[in-house]
């Protein structure tokens, strides 16, 4: 599938519209633990249901500085 509207919300896969490809997950389901960003890179139906497949963000190197840093208003990091 190319793209999913789920709850009220468009998905689509990295290949069809990259900004609507961004999501966050927290790993294993544990939402104590920080989200990590990814790319939806697949969309299936399976059994009644919609599965994504995604790929994590590469993350910056640790002595890079925060390009958002610079708007505190703006929630992205």
């Amino acid at each position: 599938m190319a793209r999913v509207k789920y709850r009220g919300i468009m998905y689509s896969k990295y290949s069809t519209h990259l900004g609507n490809s961004l999501v966050l997950f927290h790993s294993r389901g544990d939402k104590s633990l920080a989200p990590i960003p990814a790319s939806i890179m697949g969309i299936r139906r399976k059994r009644g249901q919609y599965e994504a497949v995604i790929r994590r963000q590469k993350p910056l190197p640790s002595n890079s500085s925060d390009p958002f840093g610079m708007y505190p208003h703006f929630p992205a990091k």
